[in-house]
């Protein structure tokens, strides 16, 4: 009897918890609004759609039956809108989420098309906005890819094989140009070689890439053309895959996803093919949960590359940053990016006011801060603090600059020139793990957050650094001093074999002068992590004050040369409260810590070390 009063209960209660969810749910079968799969415009309906709803109050589910879907920019919602680390311009929007509280938009498998200059989704100014279950392609590629079929050394030139696959290029003159639908890159710009048979970059491919934009190229068919392949330290080799995607000025103008200004937002089950830009860039948003969201090669495409920046990337976002289950592979840059942004002072207006610039151009008309945010002042050289301040007022006078007003005088060190960090931006818990990251150009994690930052149980191989520790106020100009950093129970297989001097982790800010006693970095913790690469080359390390290295593995393969065998393997520099304890070295290595002797009076170590 008893058991049976508990059972009705439950169903009891059961039902009435549907009953209200049903009651506050709004669901949505976009079928019932003549949004079905096929090579018509969705765009239009979608809008509409979105429109329809932008009021509603109830919590919204929209549902795609499976099938593939076509997005055109003609009839899409636009504005002039920025997007950091991006080129400004007015923009499209196939899914504008702007408003919004409490959507989800469920693919149900689905393949989303995209057609031209059109960003997939915005989200902005939303809250509780969860995404998942289908992916985003490209029916014309913002790339080209070719065949390297003959190398002439001493005319130094390369004749290329466009991939069949490819057509979306136009020979002018001696110039090669890459085009789409209504869209067109006037230079071959940025290039990087591919192994065919591993599908991951070609081994040292820096020492032939190419940086002249204007490259000069002869017609020799339709398909088969001469480039000449000027200073570079090698050439390309036959077999290569080459690929161009324009110059950085004009190939950043469509990532898959935009979120700004928003909150508690969910990707799950996403795969991005490709984007002219990146996966997913988020800024001033906070708590962001990625779980399946995949940048990867599209199966029999023929495509060796996927989006055309970093997989995602993450600028003053808040709250909880966890990033799990996912695969990033042969992106053209990062995988993920975790950082704030550095401001400069360019004018002293009064003892409370500034005159501050954005220097980077594709940070331009970033807002740096809101009315009560925590700035922190760091020193130009050093990138050491000079003191906090509290923001009252803000004026952004145009695309570059911006007149801050603080509460309180500013701190008495604080000079021209140097920067602004808004504290008030970072991610209180940044996690990265059971990711894989592969085959793609430039670097697997950047992280340059002041909060809790865990990277865990992932499996990476790139062809640069496997993790990059660092801030700059003279390049990206991306600020983030880590406090508390975790890097643990990870697999590092090949590292570093781009070319270059690129160490697996890489502790490197950019500071120009180094302040005895005092650091940048603090509380780096790397245990428990397997390096199982040819590359040598495993740490740089410079200004931190606590660096512990114990209980990893460190073993051998012999899939490419060792370009810097002869160096040591760890090399630390202007740091303290070092550990290198209870590692297990599986392979030959010239077994030595390299310091300079500031480093060397606080260095723990089972292995030798030298100055």
């Amino acid at each position: 009897m008893y058991l049976r009063k508990i059972l009705c209960s439950c169903i009891f209660f059961y039902l009435i918890s549907s009953f209200n969810y049903a009651s506050e749910t709004k669901t949505v079968c976009v079928s019932d609004y003549g949004i079905i799969p096929g090579k018509k415009d969705a765009t239009p309906l979608v809008r509409l759609l979105l429109d329809s709803l932008r009021t509603c109050d109830k919590a919204l589910y929209i549902h795609f039956p499976k099938g593939e879907y076509h997005f055109y920019p003609d009839e899409a919602f636009g504005k002039y809108h920025c997007i950091t680390n991006h080129s400004n311009l007015y923009r499209y929007f196939a899914f504008p989420l702007i408003g919004f509280t409490n959507i989800n938009i469920d693919g149900n498998g689905s393949l989303f098309v995209f057609h031209g200059v059109i960003t997939p989704f915005l989200v902005e100014n939303s809250t509780d906005v969860h995404i998942k279950n289908f992916s985003i392609d490209w029916e014309v590629p913002f790339y080209i890819q070719a065949e390297v079929k003959k190398v002439d050394s001493p005319q130094r030139s390369v004749e290329i094989e466009m991939d069949k696959t490819f057509s979306n290029y136009e020979f002018n003159s001696d110039r090669l140009k890459i085009k789409g639908e209504d869209w067109r890159f006037e230079f071959l710009g940025q290039n990087v070689l591919y192994d065919s048979k591993t599908k991951a970059v070609a081994y040292r491919t820096e020492e032939a890439t190419l940086f002249n934009e204007n490259i000069k190229v002869e017609k020799l068919s339709d398909t088969r053309f001469k480039l000449f392949w000027y200073n570079t330290l090698k050439l390309p080799e036959t077999g290569q895959i080459a690929t161009f995607r324009g110059a950085m000025t004009e190939n950043r103008i469509a990532p898959a996803i935009h979120i700004i200004n928003s909150k508690e937002i969910s990707l799950f089950n996403l795969t991005v093919y490709h984007c002219a830009g990146m996966g997913v860039i988020a800024e001033k948003s906070r708590d962001i949960h990625l779980n399946g969201f995949n940048v990867r090669l599209c199966e029999n495409s023929g495509r060796i590359a996927s989006t055309m920046a970093d997989a995602t990337h993450f600028c003053n976002c808040a709250g909880k940053l966890l990033v799990e289950n996912c695969l990033f592979e042969n992106m053209l840059d990062d995988a993920i990016n975790v950082h704030g942004t550095y401001m400069q002072i360019k004018e002293i207006v009064n003892p409370k006011t500034v005159i501050a610039r954005l220097n980077h151009y594709q940070q331009t008309d970033y807002k740096f801060a809101f009315n009560n945010d925590s700035i922190l002042f760091v020193n130009e050289n050093t990138l050491l603090p000079l003191g906090y301040g509290i923001v009252i007022k803000v004026e952004y006078i145009n695309e570059y600059h911006c007149k801050l007003t603080f509460k309180d005088d500013l701190p008495r060190e604080v000079n021209v020139n140097d920067g602004l960090d808004n504290i008030s931006w970072y991610p209180e818990e940044f996690i990265f793990r059971n990711n894989t990251v592969r085959n793609n150009r430039a670097r697997a994690i950047l992280v340059s957050s002041r909060g809790r930052c865990i990277i865990e149980n992932n499996t990476i191989s790139t062809m640069k650094s496997a993790i990059l520790v660092e801030g700059d106020l003279n390049g990206w100009f991306e600020s983030g001093a880590v406090r508390d950093l975790i890097i643990r129970n990870n697999t590092f297989g090949n590292t570093s074999y781009g070319g270059g001097d690129f160490p697996t982790i890489f502790i490197n800010p950019q500071v120009k002068k180094h302040e005895t006693g005092k650091y940048y970095e603090k509380n780096i913790r790397i245990e428990n992590n397997t390096f199982s690469s040819f590359n040598s080359n495993l740490l740089f390390a410079n200004s931190v004050n606590g660096l512990s290295i114990t209980g990893n593995t460190f073993t051998e393969t012999k899939d490419y040369a060792d370009y810097v065998k002869w160096q040591s393997p760890f090399r630390i520099i202007n740091s303290k409260n070092v550990l290198i304890r209870k590692n297990t070295y599986k392979r030959q290595l010239p077994c030595t810590v390299k310091t300079d002797e500031e480093t060397g009076k606080t260095i723990k170590s089972d292995i030798p070390i030298i100055h």
